[in-house]
């Protein structure tokens, strides 16, 4: 095979391009990164989809004019947007759609080291390789102007997980570099094996490659041949030729580094012994793996050490940080080989020089002197807590996820799997599908290692930050949520609702010149049946409707007698215009009209009657909130534990038409002419909303798939502040404590004050944000906006969080007001409170959008419900008939309407590891009658969890 025949094409082709990037990430979730040194390898990030990689490809054209040294992609996608100015690394990778490797071939652009061996002269040399190493056949190539890349494509593109998943993925990327290295260099060449990291960067195919002192190169596509891997099939080849590839290029170290003392005149150095792979049955300490796996940079960069390079002698320098102002004075602190440190400085916090009785400072003992004192046992003992994923100090929390991965595979004890009963389960192999067939194995032969499968729980959510509301508020919630067993956001965003609720639109907050916000707020908490979300929300809502009644029993007197005076001087004009009428000569008619004209002198001077004071009202049709809001001065709230409201407003007294205006505009503090309906009504100069709507999972799901184009695209959804928290129905404590009097009376008294300071006032008055205030908002916004682009993490949210930065002026105003009914001012302390809750507020917003939209967590609610039944069984470690599952699901599951809906969960399952299938019996010949129903095994994790027991160091 060759290399493509290279043309003069000084400018990157966009259709091969588009169809590379097509071929990578058109199947992918997350974001495509596209970089180059143009951009200084920051880049930019583009939604793995159509529209998405056609805007990848226009940048990869707009970089191209500028002629840099080269455009690449990033391998994997990435879960988010990385912060400004980074381009993310491996902490981001999210999908992986395929595996590449990098052979260079011949010198143009390439300058092997003194010691190393050369590259591979041509393309037909770098296709040898791949062919030599014993790899399947790559799906295709991409020639790169001056390398070859090998890329295996997966025939399903998969979601990175856990640490234990990364780092399997991670060993995966890299042993096929090293079995490339092994295999170029038992044909005398060298090969870059340090292509593995999940964060790589691909040259981009249909690109020029502008290296400096070469000719300009376009990149092109190879042949191809058409086969793709399961990610499965790839692993177990490379296990297989993994280990002998690594024993080949220690060789090959070994020899590089006897040259290098021959080049040198050097006294060429002992063969060190190559370390035995740690066994399951061999096993090691932490520190092992530290020794083995971790890098110096790993154990002496988060302690402030910085890198100064490379001593003659091959030893890596470092040095130490400065200390209490005292910067270093020698070039280096320390000089590390593969294994051993040598300390010169005494001010390092490590052993000084050689040390005694032939201790040597090992990375694990660095490692616990930097961090733990010197403690070897602590310092153990936060690994394996960082290892098993509990709370442990930065130091041992910021190791790699490979090394931590590791530290659990080697450290923890061999598991057996537990059985219950008798007879222990059968054995499985692993799982490979949905097969029902005889090939899945034996019966009761004995009992070995499932895979582990893989979680279905739904992907967890931030807690609500509590103590972001202030202190005094932050007490309140938590021991409401205590005293009703609710999840902290349920109390956290209702509160929020019901300042805004007293507050009536009485404050016009202004930012700076031409930013301005209302009080409104509009919160949804999401609960399920069963959440005691009533009484929670009476609890809030009682002060509001204990002032409103003071109020409403204040008016009453004077709301009775403007009343009365109605009513005679309507009686009065009623009667003298009858007289007028029926006069028989003029001046009774002249006397009678004169007595109307004064009676309705004095109607218009009594005016319009007042309507008693009402704050908060029940689920009401948007024209009835209009007419209601008209009566109180243009503002209305609701406060409610059902989702009426919703239903209302999506069209269920209009035909199904979604009538929202009035909604859209009052959430602004904007309203639309209306005629006057009642007497009461007054023409209104602002509207004002408040809301805190308790609503369960079903009412937003039901509206999304029936509404979700009409109140998105109209802003309507945009306007609330979600919490979706997860639910403690199961594990509520059946005596909790009761909130404190005195927190009752204080928040009875907040919320009283509020009410008639504030909302009990004629008209809105100014509030305005202090400067450091202001810049604060400002900063948040400008963070915000470029993950609002096309590209960017809230792009897709984009009509919801291009509202967060008001969102959180207004809660920056709730809270000063809370605590400060007199308040004018908005200061920078209660912006920050506001805009830490922002993370919150994205993360539950997502989660709700997609409960409104496809809903992809709902799918695999079935798959949960039938493991929740398998849990519950008298005998959960028994296998289980797709009848017995469509039985046990059928009368009390809304989704399983079908058997097929049962098989399709049972699928799921076992696509997740949850359960295997067991060999069918064949059927006799001849046999009549209904096959039998196939059958399955739980994995033992259904019934017997596994509690990890790690040794300390």
């Amino acid at each position: 095979m060759t290399s493509p025949g290279i043309t003069e094409a000084p400018t990157a082709d966009a259709e091969t391009i588009r169809s590379w990037l097509g071929v990578l990430y058109g199947h992918a979730d997350g974001h495509v990164s596209i970089t180059s040194d143009h951009d200084n390898f920051v880049g930019r990030r583009f939604p793995a989809t159509d529209e998405g990689l056609d805007a990848a490809t226009e940048y990869a054209l707009e970089l191209d004019r500028h002629k840099p040294k080269g455009i690449y992609a990033q391998t994997t996608t990435l879960r988010e947007l990385p912060p400004p100015g980074k381009r993310g690394g491996e902490d981001l990778a999210h999908v992986l759609t395929y595996i590449w490797a990098d052979g260079d071939y011949g010198t143009i652009g390439h300058k092997p080291g003194l010691d190393d061996l050369p590259h591979p002269p041509t393309p037909d040399a770098v296709v040898k390789v791949v062919e030599d190493s014993g790899l399947p056949v790559p799906t295709g190539w991409g020639w790169s102007g001056g390398g070859g890349n090998p890329v295996w494509l997966l025939a399903e593109a998969h979601t990175l997980g856990d640490a234990d998943d990364r780092a399997q993925v991670k060993k995966l990327t890299t042993d096929v570099q090293a079995i490339l290295g092994a295999a170029a260099y038992r044909n005398g060449w060298c090969w870059d094996t340090q292509v593995g990291n999940l964060d790589r960067l691909m040259k981009l195919i249909g690109t020029v490659n502008r290296k400096p002192g070469c000719p300009e190169r376009p990149t092109a596509l190879g042949e191809s041949s058409g086969a793709v891997y399961s990610l499965d099939e790839l692993i177990a080849v490379v296990d297989q030729l993994g280990p002998q590839a690594h024993e080949t290029l220690a060789l090959a170290a070994k020899e590089k580094e006897q040259r290098r003392a021959a080049r040198l005149g050097m006294k060429v150095p002992a063969p060190r012994a190559i370390r035995p792979q740690a066994q399951r049955s061999e096993l090691g300490g932490p520190f092992d793996v530290l020794q083995d796996m971790a890098s110096w940079a790993d154990i002496l960069e988060p302690a402030g050490f910085t890198f100064e390079g490379t001593h003659s002698d091959g030893r890596e320098k470092w040095l130490r940080p400065a200390s209490g102002g005292d910067r270093p004075s020698s070039p280096y602190s320390l000089l590390c080989n593969d294994y051993v440190a040598i300390n010169w400085s005494d001010r390092s916090d490590l052993p000084v020089g050689k040390l005694a009785g032939g201790e040597k400072l090992t990375k694990g003992t660095v490692f616990a002197h930097l961090h733990y004192g010197g403690n070897r046992i602590a310092a153990g003992e936060d690994l394996m807590r960082a290892a098993a994923g509990k709370p442990c100090l930065p130091a041992a929390r910021s190791l790699s996820a490979s090394v931590l991965s590791e530290i659990r595979r080697r450290c923890q004890e061999p598991r057996q799997w537990p059985t219950r009963g008798q007879n222990p389960p059968p054995t499985i192999p692993r799982n490979t599908g949905h097969s029902n067939s005889g090939d899945s194995g034996g019966t009761n032969q004995g009992q070995e290692e499932w895979d582990e499968p893989i979680s279905i729980d739904p992907p967890p959510l931030p807690k609500f930050p509590v103590t972001a509301l202030g202190t005094e508020l932050a007490t309140i919630v938590n021991a409401v949520s205590e005293a009703y067993q609710v999840p902290v956001d349920m109390p956290a965003l209702t509160v929020l609702g019901a300042i805004s609720a007293a507050i009536g639109g009485r404050r016009n907050l202004h930012v700076m010149p031409g930013w301005t916000e209302t009080t409104s707020l509009w919160a949804v908490p999401i609960a399920g049946p069963s959440e005691l979300k009533s009484p929670m929300l009476r609890y809030f809502a009682a002060p509001i409707k204990v002032a409103e009644k003071v109020l409403r029993e204040a008016a009453e007197p004077e709301i009775e007698m403007q009343e009365q005076e109605r009513r005679i001087n309507e009686a009065r004009m009623a009667q003298a215009e009858k007289k007028a009428a029926t006069a028989a000569d003029k001046s009774q008619r002249d006397d009678a009209e004169a007595d109307a004209s004064e009676a309705r002198r004095k109607l218009a001077e009594i005016g319009e009657t007042r309507v008693a004071p009402r704050i908060l009202f029940g689920d009401i049709t948007p024209e009835a909130a209009q007419v209601r809001a008209a009566e109180h001065g243009g503002r209305i709230a609701v406060l409610s534990a059902e989702g009426t409201l919703f239903e209302i407003l999506s069209g269920l007294y209009s035909q199904g038409r979604p009538n929202i205006n009035f909604f859209l505009n009052a959430y602004s503090g904007d309203v639309e002419p209306t005629d006057r309906i009642t007497r009461a009504s007054r023409p209104m100069d602002a509207a004002h909303v408040a809301l805190a709507l308790v609503v369960q999972p079903a009412v937003l799901e039901g509206l999304g798939r029936q509404h979700n184009k009409a109140l998105r695209g109209k802003g309507l959804l945009a306007r609330f502040l979600y919490g979706y928290p997860t639910s403690l129905v199961g594990s509520r404590n059946m005596r909790p404590t009761q909130v404190p009097d005195e927190l009752t009376t204080g928040y009875q008294l907040r919320m009283t004050s509020l009410v008639e300071q504030v909302w009990d006032t004629l008209d809105p008055t100014a509030m305005v944000f202090t400067t450091a205030a202001t810049d604060a908002l400002i900063e948040f916004r400008s963070q915000l906006e470029p993950r609002l682009a096309e590209g960017g993490d809230l792009h897709s949210l984009g009509d919801w969080a291009g509202k967060l930065h008001g969102q959180c002026a207004r809660i920056a105003a709730l809270l000063t007001l809370y605590t400060n009914p007199h308040a004018q001012r908005v200061d920078i302390q209660q912006v920050h409170q506001a805009v830490q809750m922002a993370p919150y507020l994205i993360a539950h917003a997502r989660r709700v959008y997609d409960l409104m939209g496809r809903n992809r967590d709902a799918e695999l609610s079935p798959a949960r419900d039938l493991l929740a039944w398998l849990r519950r069984r008298q005998k959960p470690e028994a296998d289980f008939s797709e009848r017995d599952a469509w039985q046990a699901m059928k009368n009390g599951k809304e989704w399983a309407e079908t058997a097929d809906d049962v098989k399709d969960a049972i699928r799921s399952l076992e696509d997740y590891g949850w359960v295997a299938a067991l060999p069918q019996p064949e059927r006799e010949q001849g046999q009549r009658g209904r096959s039998k129903s196939p059958r399955f095994i739980p994995h033992p994790w259904v019934y017997a969890p596994p509690a990890p027991s790690l040794k300390a160091a």
